[in-house]
């Protein structure tokens, strides 16, 4: 009798340590009476589009469909609201990451170091949130709006998580929107009868913030491509005026991707700004040859 108790203790403890060895060796592990896959738990960075909820790619959806939690800003939980039912959504507001790269925190010339510490730190509270969601378990989807790759949030997460801790999800660009309205292909230009394919996308620097000057990035007249630009009047149109001539051709595109909301104002150099900024934040300004019509002599 005492062996056959034995011999029981030892069948269920043998059970109990094999059980635990398949989650162990399956990737899951029990937290909480509840199993964890640990493989399927992911933090990904999802491009949901410019403007419109329209322009969500099929990709983009099915990721976010595939993740427990997901952090975006009020406005785009509210636009993509049918993809987020009973998820846990964190409403952050867009992090200003330009406002904090901490290389420059301690340089002298930064005009707020008080401001720029605090949004490291800001910074860096967000990056252990999302890896605790992982470490529990979760797979938590960052939406991103326009493409994460091309002046996005990628540029924080970088700067707090290594290649191999998270995924990307392209989305559609501005960039792309606006092409499709001005109905040009943007790498396709005649300069002085030479046919050029460079195609240069820039912001405006903040001071001490770039080695590309207007000079260099100008000095073989392509095309340029000028993301909300907020001082493009003020401080890049001079610099431009010096290296392009004056009946170069420009187009200012209005909220690309917005429906019912997206303009185009076309002039030249010379006679920019055409009428007074709309929008300086949502718009792209471009800059080129290839606006010309093919009747025009391209």
């Amino acid at each position: 009798m005492r062996d056959t108790k034995l011999i029981y203790c030892l069948t269920i403890m043998v059970s109990l340590l094999c059980f635990s060895l398949i989650y162990a060796c399956s990737g899951r592990a029990p937290i909480h009476g509840k199993a964890i896959d640990r493989e399927k738990a992911k933090f990904y960075i999802v491009g949901v589009g410019a403007g419109g909820a329209d322009l969500i790619t099929l990709r983009a959806i099915d990721y976010i469909k595939r993740a427990d939690v997901v952090i975006c800003g009020e406005e785009t939980a509210k636009k993509f609201g049918n993809y987020l039912k009973d998820k846990e959504i964190l409403s952050l507001s867009r992090f200003p990451y330009w406002e904090c790269l901490e290389k420059k925190c301690s340089e002298p010339s930064h005009k707020d170091k008080k401001r720029c510490k605090e949004l490291v730190h800001m910074r860096k509270e967000r990056a252990d949130l999302i890896r605790t969601y992982v470490k529990d378990g979760k797979t938590i989807a960052l939406l991103e709006g326009g493409d994460p790759c091309i002046f996005g949030s990628l540029r924080w997460i970088k700067q707090e998580f290594a290649d191999d801790e998270f995924e990307v999800v392209p989305g559609i660009s501005s960039f792309n929107a606006a092409n499709a309205l001005l109905k040009r292909e943007v790498a396709d230009a005649y300069v002085a009868d030479r046919q050029t394919r460079s195609v240069i996308l820039t912001t405006p620097a903040r001071q001490g913030d770039r080695k590309d000057s207007i000079e260099n990035l100008a000095r073989h007249r392509s095309t340029m491509v000028f993301f909300m630009p907020r001082e493009f009047e003020e401080k890049v149109l001079p610099e431009l005026r010096k290296y392009y001539p004056s009946n170069t051709p420009v187009a200012i595109v209005y909220k690309a991707g917005y429906p019912g909301e997206e303009q185009v104002v076309r002039g030249t150099l010379g006679s920019f700004p055409f009428q007074p900024p709309e929008q300086k934040w949502l718009r792209l300004i471009y800059v080129g040859e290839f606006l010309k019509d093919a009747s025009q002599g391209n």
